[in-house]
């Protein structure tokens, strides 16, 4: 399911730290034509953010997500968390 055009306008100037520690924006994480899951969660830290993420890594070593899907995960804390 996509989303609207709208909604990716409102967030795409927003920045993030990416695993490096730079400064990217979330229009260059979505803006490379492959499919992706955007995931925003409390923080790295969390045991609910840490459940989600390997929510995500057995639904793509079962097949339910293509092996292409880019899955970015936003959350609150550091890289090192991450």
């Amino acid at each position: 399911r996509s989303s609207s055009p709208r909604m990716l306008d409102d967030i795409s100037d927003l920045t993030v730290s990416n695993l490096e520690g730079s400064s990217v924006t979330i229009e260059s994480l979505l803006d490379d034509g492959s499919t992706t899951i955007l995931s925003c969660l409390s923080h790295f830290g969390d045991f609910n953010a840490w459940e989600k993420t390997q929510q995500y890594v057995s639904a793509v070593d079962a097949g339910r997500i293509a092996p292409d899907c880019k899955i970015v995960l936003v959350g609150i804390g550091s890289s090192e968390s991450a």
